[in-house]
């Protein structure tokens, strides 16, 4: 392999968490290296047509454009109308195939456990959701009704409810930053699938939550999108229980953990050290805050006349700041967990661990963390490691 080009090819749409994703599901799949081809539309046929690589992994921004580049394709990649992965044969010339197809299969079986939807509603219809479509309708014996929905098509997020009966619901719009519709309107949903993992529980996967339905983001899809590129790259397929190690590495490379306590020596201390440990970034939103501002969070609250919203409108960017982050260890002032309003936004990119001393009283703190972690003071930030280590397996 070491003489051999095995890579993603991506474009502006695609994120860099989404490179992370494939990038670690490769590398334990395969023991190699995925290099990324960042292409504009301009120099994609140029970099195709030069068949610089021995394998692709294409982003769906670009399955249709590399279709007419391939030699041959599969039937399936030709019904869906896309390629996502090539692979140059011996003779020099291209191979395509879909790999979202064999991927959503996979999914679907993990959420839905052996049973089978009767209504599903697809939002968008990209080359993922045809990529679905193409599942649901090629399983045997099944009569699953599909409707696709978009924003302003003829099934629209304005009369979703046209579409109650549905049980299953796929997004394959990406991430979406709020619900464009009620889950009131679909009363028999069972399960929701979010192909997005942007933040790790989206809002779409938050809202089915809350109401006890099955949610699963895209990262079980990526692993077994990189595995079916693989099978074709090294031809050597591979039983699909190797993918769940793969899943939790790739979930925890994306995953922040936002650390926090009243006493904020503690969780200021830990934090650097529990960064350090399981090999990811450490931040600490106090000092970032200070240097949005120029002044420290107690000065800020000082001066802050009540009621003036100024101190919440800046804890507010800050907090927006710790959105964009992924797969690192952020501590956060206890002036955020006074606001219920941030919850949800902070706890969508992993676990918030609470750090308290054993005769503190932590009820602040237990309604906003996932996990409470006792040390006696911040010389025992060692302790702290160590445990959220073993909560988190990480």
């Amino acid at each position: 392999m070491a003489d051999k080009f095995y890579g993603i090819l991506y474009g502006e749409k695609f994120t860099d968490k989404e490179q992370t994703a494939y990038a670690v599901s490769h590398s334990l799949l395969s023991g190699g290296s995925l290099m990324g081809a960042s292409v504009s539309p301009d120099t994609l046929v140029s970099f195709i047509k030069g068949r610089g690589f021995d394998g692709l992994i294409v982003s769906p921004e670009y399955g249709k454009t590399v279709m007419p580049l391939v030699s041959k394709t599969s039937p399936a990649a030709r019904d869906v109308g896309a390629v996502d992965v090539i692979v140059k044969g011996a003779d020099g010339k291209l191979y395509g195939d879909n790999t979202a197809i064999p991927a959503f299969a996979y999914l679907l079986g993990r959420v839905m456990r052996g049973e089978l939807p009767r209504k599903c509603i697809i939002l968008g219809n990209g080359p993922d959701a045809n990529a679905v479509k193409y599942v649901l309708s090629s399983i045997e014996g099944a009569r699953i009704d599909v409707v696709t929905v978009t924003e302003k098509g003829k099934n629209n997020f304005s009369n979703i409810i046209n579409h109650a009966d549905a049980d299953l619901l796929v997004n394959t719009l990406g991430s979406m930053a709020a619900l464009p519709f009620s889950f009131d309107y679909l009363p028999l949903l069972d399960a929701v699938i979010d192909l997005s993992f942007s933040p790790l529980t989206t809002p779409l996967m938050q809202a089915a939550k809350e109401r006890g339905i099955t949610a699963a983001n895209g990262i079980p899809m990526v692993a077994a999108r990189v595995k079916a590129a693989n099978e074709l790259f090294f031809g050597v397929e591979a039983d699909d229980d190797i993918l769940a190690p793969v899943e939790a590495a790739v979930f925890s490379s994306l995953m922040t953990v936002t650390l926090i306590s009243t006493d904020e020596s503690l969780a200021r201390t830990v934090s650097p050290l529990l960064g350090e440990a399981v090999g990811k970034k450490s931040f600490d939103l106090a000092d970032i805050f200070e240097k949005l501002y120029c002044k420290s969070l107690a000065e800020i609250k000082a001066l802050s006349s009540p009621g003036s919203g100024e101190l919440d409108r800046m804890l507010r960017v800050a907090v927006e700041w710790m959105k964009k982050r992924s797969g690192c260890i952020i501590c956060i002032p206890s002036e955020v967990a006074e606001k219920p309003a941030y919850r949800e936004s902070i706890s969508a990119g992993g676990p918030i661990i609470g750090i308290v001393r054993p005769d503190e009283d932590v009820e602040l703190l237990e309604g906003f963390c996932d996990i409470l972690v006792q040390i006696p003071d911040a010389e025992h930030a060692d302790v702290a490691v160590e445990a959220i280590r073993a909560e988190l397996q990480i």
